[in-house]
C-alpha cells in the first residue's frame, strides 16, 4: 500500500475514531479527579481539569499549548485516568525523541506517529476490541 493511500485511510480512520460517541458520567469523571488528585497531592489547575473532562468524551485526544501551560501535568492525569477506566490507549508523538519523552512522562509505550501509522494496515483483520480506546497524540 503506498503511503498516499495509508495516509488518506489514516485520516479517514481517525476521522471516523474521532466522530465516535462516548457515554460520559461527567459527575463521576469530577468525583474521580478529586479522588485521584487528593491521594497524589496535587492539584489541577481549571484549564487542566476541563481538558482531563473533555478527554473523558472525545476518541482522539491533540494537546495543544505553549511551554509551561500544564500539558505534561494533564497528559499524566488523562492516562491515568484512562488506564484506570480500564481503556487501552496508543500514545504517539512526531518524532523518536517526543515519544520517548512521552513514554518517560506517561509510564507507558509511546510510537512515532510513523510507527502508529504502520500499525493500521494491520487493523483490517482486528476485532474491534484490540484497537486502541483512544489515541493520544502528542504534536
Amino acid at each position: 500500500m503506498s503511503r498516499s493511500i495509508l495516509g488518506v485511510a489514516l485520516a479517514s480512520h481517525l476521522s471516523a475514531f474521532a466522530r465516535t460517541p462516548v457515554d460520559v458520567d461527567v459527575p463521576g469523571v469530577q468525583r474521580w479527579i478529586d479522588g485521584h488528585t487528593h491521594k497524589q497531592g496535587i492539584s489541577l489547575s481549571q484549564e487542566s481539569r476541563r481538558a482531563v473532562i473533555l478527554s473523558t468524551s472525545s476518541c482522539l485526544l491533540v494537546p495543544t499549548g505553549g511551554p509551561g501551560c500544564g500539558k505534561t501535568f494533564t497528559t499524566k492525569t488523562i492516562v491515568v485516568f484512562w488506564k484506570a477506566m480500564g481503556k487501552s490507549i496508543l500514545l504517539a508523538a512526531p518524532t523518536g525523541r517526543a515519544a520517548q519523552r512521552l513514554a518517560e512522562m506517561t509510564g507507558r509505550e509511546a510510537k512515532t506517529i510513523n510507527q502508529a501509522t504502520s500499525l493500521t494496515l494491520d487493523w483490517n483483520g482486528l476485532q474491534s476490541e484490540e484497537m486502541p480506546s483512544i489515541w493520544f497524540l502528542d504534536c
